[in-house]
C-alpha cells in the first residue's frame, strides 16, 4: 500500500509540474530588430535614378565591428549602408567602409572600386543617426551603366 501511495504522489507532481511548464509563456518569434517607420521619426528616402525611394522597413545588424542599416522599399527595392565611423562628419563611400549597395529587383548597384559619393553623419544622439547621402553606383551585372543616387536622407535610424 505504501509503494501505490509513493506511486501516486509522484505521479500527481510530475502530471503538475508538466502542466505548469506547458502553461509558461512563450516569447514571440519576432526579430526584435526590425522597427517599421511610425509618423516619419525614423525614416530613410532618397532619388534613385528616376524613382523616389521610402524606406518601409530597416534593419541593423553589426558584422564584426561593421554596422550594416539594411532597408527595404515597398516595391522590394533595398538600400544598404555600412560604416564602421558612426562620429558626427562626412565620409567618401568607398568599396567596403563606408560602403553603399542598391538592389532594384535582380540588379546590384554598388560603389565597387570607383567609388564616388559620400555619407554625412549630422546627429548621433542616443543611439540615433542622421544624416544625407549622395553617390553614383555602378552597375555589378551590366558593367558601363550606373545610377545616380540624390537628396538622400535618413532620420533617427537606431543602433546597439
Amino acid at each position: 500500500m505504501k509503494h501505490n501511495k509513493t506511486l501516486l504522489v509522484t505521479g500527481i507532481t510530475i502530471f503538475f509540474t508538466v502542466l505548469i511548464l506547458s502553461s509558461c509563456k512563450k516569447d514571440k518569434d519576432e526579430d526584435p530588430i526590425i522597427d517599421i517607420p511610425i509618423n516619419n521619426t525614423i525614416s530613410l528616402t532618397a532619388q534613385t535614378g528616376a524613382s523616389t525611394y521610402l524606406a518601409a522597413a530597416w534593419q541593423h545588424t553589426m558584422l564584426d565591428d561593421i554596422h550594416v542599416f539594411t532597408t527595404q522599399a515597398l516595391d522590394g527595392r533595398s538600400i544598404i549602408i555600412k560604416m564602421s565611423d558612426l562620429s558626427v562628419g562626412t565620409r567618401n563611400f568607398n568599396f567596403d567602409d563606408p560602403a553603399i549597395t542598391y538592389i532594384t529587383g535582380s540588379i546590384v548597384f554598388d560603389a565597387g572600386n570607383a567609388a564616388n559619393g559620400s555619407i554625412t553623419i549630422s546627429n548621433n544622439i542616443g543611439n540615433r543617426i542622421s544624416g544625407t547621402f549622395q553617390c553614383t553606383l555602378n552597375n555589378l551585372t551590366q558593367l558601363g551603366t550606373s545610377i545616380d543616387i540624390t537628396s538622400g536622407s535618413f532620420n533617427a535610424l537606431s543602433y546597439n
